[in-house]
């Protein structure tokens, strides 16, 4: 399952220049041969870009595929955790290893971005770059924060001891 942290920051960024110029380089490293799909959305889109903008026009993060939640909470704990005869069972656990999780490949195959969206690879080793704000700065994994203010302490990852910036620069 995708954590919940994860989905807002790609909420809040995915209108934000930086991060489609890497989507799409991560998607030229991944399937060096093709071009990058013309992404469509079935919403009528109004807002107004630049004449030579990375944005796709029409596509909004509604539109955005997360290929590792098979569409209820339901199916994605019995994905985790095993069927549901099992949950109390002290022998009960996945239906796989546990570790490899289903895909829902249909909906992967639509538009085949890299996930989830690396927002490393940049100058700076100590923290991964979001975008930028309102006011044109940088804004990074220790300051970042949704609409309403929560960060990602507020989602319980700590900065300090999680890989999830060092594993991604290197």
């Amino acid at each position: 399952m995708i954590e919940e942290w994860e989905c807002d920051r790609i909420q809040d960024n995915f209108f934000t220049e930086k991060l489609w110029i890497k989507v799409r380089h991560n998607y030229s490293k991944i399937y060096p041969d093709e071009r990058f799909p013309d992404l469509k959305s079935w919403k009528v889109n109004y807002r107004i870009l630049k004449q030579n903008t990375q944005i796709p026009l029409n596509f909004t993060y509604e539109d955005l595929v997360f290929p590792y939640d098979l569409g209820s909470a339901y199916l994605n704990l019995v994905d985790s955790i095993g069927p549901l005869y099992t949950w109390i069972l002290p022998w009960g656990g996945p239906n796989g290893d546990g570790i490899n999780f289903i895909k829902d490949a249909l909906k992967e195959d639509q538009i085949k971005l890299p996930f989830p969206i690396d927002g490393s690879n940049f100058d700076d080793p100590k923290s991964t770059f979001f975008g930028i704000d309102d006011d044109n700065e940088l804004v990074t994994s220790n300051d970042w924060a949704n609409y309403l203010g929560e960060t990602l302490n507020d989602f319980g990852v700590d900065l300090e001891t999680e890989t999830y910036d060092d594993s991604k620069n290197k």
